[in-house]
């Protein structure tokens, strides 16, 4: 049985709300107030905030694979911004030192727990989905002509993060 093609928009969604519910149970953040708890996810205020797009940007990746379906996710931020998810994952206080590899593994496993609901959602749709092993990339994935690519520039709790998808160019 053959699945329906996911758009690109709709594995973006797929992401956006697996990243909330992951960043909602597995992330704890220091609240800056008593108002605030926990962790969150937002669309980012301001056009003006996000980096550069042609700034290097630490992040983690991981390929999702079907019979119907090749896709890469990635979560990235700065190299700051990377250390802070790390130590809130980690359960670490804000002052606490992390080295980059505790960092780049940190965040890894961030996105293969995020990868994970994202294939439960989608798996109804299509059986035959596996991840693959995440990565942690120092910059910027350098994108070729036969690749298509959806970016969504957000807040996980205080750090700015950008949440990518990419896949082949489609032909049909």
């Amino acid at each position: 049985m053959k699945s329906a093609s996911i758009g690109m928009q709709e594995w973006m969604e797929y992401f956006r709300q697996a990243t909330q519910e992951v960043v909602s149970t597995a992330l704890k953040f220091e609240s800056s107030s008593k108002s605030e708890k926990g962790a969150r996810v937002e669309p980012r205020p301001k056009a003006g905030t996000a980096a550069k797009d042609d700034a290097p940007r630490p992040g983690a990746y991981i390929a999702i694979l079907s019979d119907n379906a090749s896709m890469h996710l990635g979560i990235s931020a700065t190299a700051e911004g990377c250390r802070t998810l790390a130590r809130s994952l980690l359960g670490y206080h804000s002052t606490q030192d992390v080295s980059e590899r505790e960092a780049g593994d940190a965040v890894s496993e961030l996105m293969n727990i995020i990868a994970g609901k994202v294939k439960s959602r989608v798996s109804e749709r299509d059986q035959t989905l596996r991840l693959g092993l995440p990565m942690f990339i120092q910059g910027r994935i350098q994108e070729t002509g036969s690749m298509e690519r959806q970016a969504s520039e957000i807040m996980v709790g205080p750090v700015a993060c950008q949440l990518l998808v990419y896949r082949s160019k489609r032909s049909d």
